[in-house]
């Protein structure tokens, strides 16, 4: 009896480390990890491209550049995404960074040929969900304005119609916002 008590606590223990070492890895950064970002500050926050390369927000600052986040499973974004494409093609000197929200590269690669989208996009891959969550980030997709000093001009939660960006984007350049 002494024995079976002693091979159950074992296995118990067994289990018990077996829980711990995978919720540690489970915690862990997928990919990212190997962009450094120097501070909180927005754009010091840095994200892998589509080659693999990290790059920093602050190679898109402008006195107005646009931040969205999105995901091949929000119909929202899918929708969204080619009138980006379009704001970045009209407005050149609005820097348009979009964001995906946790997916394999790869995955969110192969969905982005897909779509029909020029290439005056700057695509970017969070691998850690850091960006979402330091805009506080609860509904999908997610935009955000924001001005050289990297203050959010405007934080835009839902989806946006391609006249809803022009009229954003002429009323913040307008000082009007």
């Amino acid at each position: 009896m002494k024995e079976l008590l002693t091979k159950q606590m074992g296995l118990l223990v067994l289990a018990s480390v077996i829980v711990v070492a995978s919720i540690v890895w489970l915690e862990q950064p997928r990919g990212s990890a190997a962009c450094t970002s120097t501070g909180t500050v927005l754009y010091e926050q840095a994200y892998v491209d589509e080659s693999g390369t990290c790059r920093s927000l602050s190679e898109f600052q402008a006195p107005l550049t646009i931040i969205n986040v999105w995901a091949s499973w929000c119909p929202f974004c899918v929708e969204e995404l080619p009138d980006f494409a379009r704001i970045a093609a009209e407005f050149p000197e609005v820097p348009v960074v979009v964001i995906n929200r946790a997916e394999p590269v790869t995955q969110a690669q192969a969905f982005l040929e897909t779509l029909e989208l020029n290439d005056s996009l700057q695509v970017l891959f969070d691998l850690d969900d850091l960006f979402y969550r330091s805009i506080g980030g609860f509904g999908m997709p997610e935009t955000v304005f924001v001005a050289s000093d990297g203050t959010i001009l405007r934080h835009k939660r839902g989806a946006m119609s391609l006249e809803e960006m022009r009229d954003v984007i002429g009323a913040l350049r307008a000082g009007q916002e």
